[in-house]
């Protein structure tokens, strides 16, 4: 039977208006029909049946129309809907159908039912819903719509007999609840229904090229099975477990994602902060390479992540214990601001990058990362290694132990209380402090502050360079190769060891040792009380004070002060030499310009080159003087020979040895010849 081209402009249901119960349609076809509200049907009682019919047709003309519902207006109950609906328009609303009452669509083996081709006002559209739909697809048979589904509040219930029964949406589905209870729910490539509220109970969802994206409200919990190509969760719950596959990428961005099997995410994948994450105990959800999962507040992990690439952000207080927590291969680790993270019963090595704004304690454990970057603390008893990165002004790193493989930029402290190793370029202001333990250096250092307590540090590796503001050794040991080591303040308590010729102080103080083959260049004001077998250049600028003397000093213009003790190194070079102490005992020759000598006594043993002037209570020169001697002291004895004019205004001057002089002026008891 074919109901063809029935009209009714001001009315509904051209071809049928039915009302009241019991009506059944059986293999009817209409086509070409036009109405109001229904343009081929029209159902306001209770229609038991509607099956093989056709709706329309891809023919010109063959399409039915109507203002709403194009081929179909119900406002009753269709107990049972199978055809097809094909070319059907609607000016307004229901291209196909208007359903504001109750509509069962079905479909069994060998009979299909399909949407598509259907359009109202201009727009693809197979059905607009504000009542109840129920899709009940049979074993291997389908419900398809090419075509969008509208609505307003209303809602639709998949139930299939098995997973062979399908429920395809290659277009939008908006404005309707959406109730899987059995069967399979397919998305197609357009398939889309982020604007309408999906519970799945049951069932199956399926897409080989589509999106499911799941909005506020919607829920997929663990009896329906997911095999989606992407995921997108834009709220509402969604239960994942290890039945379930996504073949493209899941992208998290609100609402709550429940793992309850063991997960790997696949490339690109995101969990946002905004997610609250649950991870069921004895499960493992696994992270890769392009990952990006936060832990926050709100989230519960019972269960394990395995990271092994992507990055893992930390929002929250943090155990990285093992039974949580898997880290390795190239994964980042973000720490984020006001969050404390604590590394628990296991080595984290990562060859990522850890990204630290909140507090990093590590206990006992050796926590190693590809790059650091801390913008807050590090602190705790255990070992950190990083491959490069820095370290930001005012933060701090503390460790047993800091292992640097790379170039690191340090504008905080660096504090260790084991050791430090040191295989890059250490660069910036900060401050390095080293402990109690063993350091070394194979790469150059240039920092604010180094300051070694009573550890050593060994840098003697080829360009292993030390640049320091300050240099602080105390009590513990500094063993340098013959490289640089350039010190703006030194305080030594230690030993320095220093075998190069680039060891530069510009001021500071030791009473220590500094040994060595070396030469320690002064360009400032430096105090030495202890002891030094360096040889000592003392720059124009250079002020060098030394209680005693045992390794030689070049003098190019500064001063060198011997506050006590006994000199057995020579002084050499064009400088001031002011001998300041009591009772100094001179064993080396001092060729210095000027020789300035006060105190309670001086003994010269060896030979002083350059003007003396002296002050000394008492002068015994031995070792011979050449240049002029003006003593103001009381006793001047000389036993050795003196050449240049001598002027005395002590009360005793006494000459055993050869004076060769213009003149002699003062007092004079001699012995010898002038």
């Amino acid at each position: 039977l074919t109901l063809k081209n029935f009209a009714n402009t001001t009315g509904s249901g051209a071809a049928l208006n039915l009302q009241g119960s019991g009506h059944a349609i059986d293999n009817v076809t209409f086509v070409g029909n036009n109405a109001v509200s229904g343009g081929a049907l029209y159902n306001a009682g209770t229609i038991t049946s509607v099956s093989g019919a056709t709706f329309g047709g891809s023919g010109a003309g063959e399409g039915n129309s109507a203002t709403n519902g194009g081929a179909i207006y119900n406002s009753g109950t269709i107990s049972s809907l199978q055809g097809t609906f094909t070319g059907n328009s609607a000016t307004e609303n229901g291209g196909a159908i208007y359903n504001a009452g109750n509509l069962t669509i079905v479909s069994s083996n060998g009979h299909d039912t399909t949407f598509s081709g259907n359009i109202a006002n201009s727009l693809s559209n197979a059905l607009h819903n504000t009542g109840t739909v129920a899709l009940n697809p049979g074993v291997n048979s389908s419900i398809t719509f090419e075509d969008k589904i509208s609505g307003s509040s209303g809602s639709i219930t998949i139930t299939g007999a098995d997973n062979t029964s399908v429920v395809a949406f290659n277009n939008e589905v908006a404005g309707n609840s959406i109730r899987l209870t059995s069967g399979t729910m397919e998305l197609g490539n357009a398939g889309n229904i982020a604007n309408a509220v999906l519970t799945a109970n049951g069932g199956r969802i399926y897409s080989a090229a589509g999106t499911l994206t799941l909005s506020s409200g919607s829920t997929i919990d663990n009896a329906a099975k997911v095999e989606v190509k992407d995921l997108v969760l834009s709220g509402g719950t969604l239960y994942y477990g290890s039945d379930d596959s996504l073949s493209g990428t899941l992208t998290a961005n609100s609402g709550s994602l429940i793992f309850t099997g063991d997960s790997s995410l696949s490339s690109d994948s995101a969990i946002a902060d905004s997610v609250a994450l649950t991870v069921n105990a004895g499960k493992t959800l696994t992270m890769s390479t392009g990952n990006n999962v936060y832990v926050g507040s709100n989230d519960t992990i019972s269960g394990k992540i395995k990271a092994t690439g992507g990055t893992l952000y930390l929002k929250n207080n943090v155990t990285l214990n093992s039974a949580n927590y898997d880290i390795s291969g190239a994964t980042n680790i973000d720490v984020a601001s006001g969050q404390t993270v604590t590394t628990g019963d296991y080595n984290i090595t990562t060859t990522g990058t850890l990204m630290n704004a909140g507090t990093v304690t590590n206990n006992i454990r050796t926590l190693s990362v590809g790059t650091l970057t801390n913008q807050g603390g590090i602190s705790g008893t255990g070992s950190l290694v990083a491959g490069g990165g820095s370290n930001a002004s005012g933060q701090t790193i503390s460790q047993a132990s800091v292992t640097l493989g790379g170039n690191f930029s340090n504008g905080g402290t660096i504090e260790t209380t084991d050791g430090f190793t040191n295989n890059g370029a250490l660069t910036g202001n900060g401050t390095l402090n080293i402990g109690n333990g063993t350091a070394t250096s194979t790469g150059s250092i240039s920092q604010g502050t180094v300051t070694i307590g009573t550890g050593s540090f060994t840098s003697t590796a080829s360009g292993a360079t030390i640049n320091a503001t300050n240099l602080n050794v105390n009590g513990g040991s500094l063993s340098m190769g013959t490289n640089t080591l350039t010190v703006g303040t030194l305080s030594n308590t230690g030993t320095i060891t220093n075998n190069g010729t680039n060891f530069t102080v510009s001021g500071g103080s030791s009473s220590g040792s500094i040994n060595g083959s070396g030469t320690m260049t002064v360009n400032g004001t430096f105090s030495n009380t202890g002891s030094i077998q360096n040889n000592v250049a003392v720059a124009s600028a250079g002020n060098f004070t030394s209680a005693g003397l045992s390794s030689t000093i070049s003098n190019s213009g500064g001063i060198v002060n011997i506050s006590s003790g006994t000199i057995n190194g020579a002084i050499s070079g064009t400088g001031t030499t002011n001998i300041t102490g009591n009772d100094v005992i001179s064993n080396a020759t001092i060729a210095n310009t000027i020789i300035n000598v006060s105190g309670t006594g001086f003994n010269s043993n060896a030979m002083l080159t350059g003007t003396v002037n002296s002050t000394a209570a008492n002068f015994n020169n031995g070792g011979g003087i050449t240049g002029d001697v003006t003593s103001s002291g009381a006793n001047f004895t000389n036993t050795g020979a003196i050449t240049g004019s001598v002027t005395s205004s002590g009360t005793g001057f006494v000459n055993n040895g050869g004076i060769a002089t213009a003149g002699i002026i003062g007092i004079i008891k001699s012995a010898g010849v002038i």
